[in-house]
């Protein structure tokens, strides 16, 4: 065998360091697809987890206006509440007032009887008399 010539020796060194090279840069390339890969699998479930906190949020956000419009009928209610209590309050004052009055009514009609019945007693002239004098 001859020995290879100075250039072709070169040559097979710079093809050698080419396809060193080549493979190197393959490598490096397959590697940062997968950390890419890696990445975009990351950020697609972090993105999922968005989504679904989202959600979770608008929820929530539902929720709460359900709770402030049920707080609100709430207080409604209660005012309404407090203003029929009132009116049961001015109710039975009212109530008792005419109890008192039905007392007082029962009274005179009795002290009405009794005196009637006094001058019944006293005969029908002494009565003709007070009628005519408007007693």
């Amino acid at each position: 065998m001859t020995a290879p010539r100075r250039s072709d020796a070169g040559h097979d060194v710079e093809h050698d360091g080419a396809a060193g090279f080549s493979a190197a840069l393959e490598a490096v390339t397959a590697a940062h697809a997968k950390e890419t890969a890696a990445l975009e699998a990351t950020i697609s479930a972090q993105a999922q987890v968005i989504a679904t906190q989202d959600s979770l949020i608008a929820e929530l956000r539902v929720v709460a206006d359900q709770a402030r419009a049920e707080t609100q009928e709430a207080s409604a209610l209660q005012e309404q509440l407090n203003v029929a209590e009132a009116r049961a309050g001015t109710a039975e004052q009212a109530a008792e007032q005419a109890r008192q009055h039905v007392r007082e009514a029962e009274e005179a009609v009795a002290e009405l009887r009794q005196a009637e019945a006094a001058r019944r007693g006293q005969g029908r002239w002494l009565r003709l008399k007070a009628a005519w004098r408007g007693e």
